[in-house]
């Protein structure tokens, strides 16, 4: 028996059957999908307990948190971040709070809930409302009084209508004069943009209309329309109304057609 299983095992049959070849390693299919790299911020800010800031410094940090997951992955981490970029009052207030051992353990949502109850600045709807009705544009542009008045608008509860109205009432009397021959904007966005139209217009006719004896043109306008210039053969001086020299007139334009609304 054991000459018998000897042969079987040095049979030429045996030793000349092909041996199974084991599959080979499967190569990934090449990714047809764009690489691409988050880009870096910087990050946000230091808190030294503003209020008026406390909730852009926690949007900060939010998208911070959101950039680096993988750095960011349990509320500690997230916590210990927050309080290295305090400073002043907001750094020795988290100093108290860290005599409780707790503190820097406790769950995100309640370390901001404690956070923002101490230097966030809670406003009703009313209160909001309050103030977007008692803005005023004074001496801004349109530009700059929208972006304080759609910041408000952005946290208030009153409806499109409303916020035209208080738009309009915070404009100065020449603007409001002005929209008075205008079919009304059906939006606030819309109104903005009427507003920063006719601005603009009232800016160009304050350089055309200076209160000269001459025509005049300001030299930004000029180069702006790209108006043709020719040089004076003899300059002009111009002159304040107590006599004394303003500067001197070297160009003149060519002929041109001026058209106002």
């Amino acid at each position: 028996m054991v000459k018998e299983l000897s042969h079987r095992l040095t049979s030429p049959e045996q030793a000349s059957s092909p041996a199974q070849s084991l599959p080979g390693p499967v190569l990934p299919a090449p990714s047809n999908l764009p690489s691409f790299r988050v880009a870096t911020s910087p990050p946000p800010e230091t808190f030294d307990g503003n209020r008026e800031v406390c909730r852009g410094f926690l949007l900060q940090c939010q998208l911070a948190f959101q950039r680096s997951p993988e750095s960011f992955y349990t509320d500690e981490i997230k916590i210990s971040y927050i309080i290295g970029l305090l400073r002043g009052k907001a750094l020795r207030w988290a100093e108290a709070k860290s005599r409780n051992p707790h503190f820097l353990k406790s769950p995100l949502d309640e370390f901001l809930a404690d956070f923002k109850m101490t230097f966030d600045k809670p406003e009703s709807a009313a209160e909001v409302a309050r103030q977007i009705w008692s803005l005023r544009q004074g001496k801004l542009s349109i530009a700059d009084f929208a972006i304080e008045f759609r910041t408000l608008a952005a946290t208030s509860t009153l409806d499109e209508a409303s916020l035209k109205g208080a738009f309009s009432q915070a404009l100065n009397e020449q603007l409001q004069d002005q929209l008075a021959f205008c079919q009304e904007p059906p939006d606030l966005e819309s109104l903005i943009a009427l507003c920063s139209r006719m601005e603009k217009r009232h800016k160009v006719r304050q350089r055309v209309d200076s209160g000269c004896e001459l025509n005049l043109l300001d030299q930004q306008l000029v180069e702006q329309l790209l108006v043709t210039t020719f040089p004076l053969q003899t300059p002009y001086r111009v002159s304040s109304l107590d006599g004394g020299s303003l500067t001197s007139i070297t160009h003149k334009t060519a002929p041109i057609r001026l058209m106002t609304s």
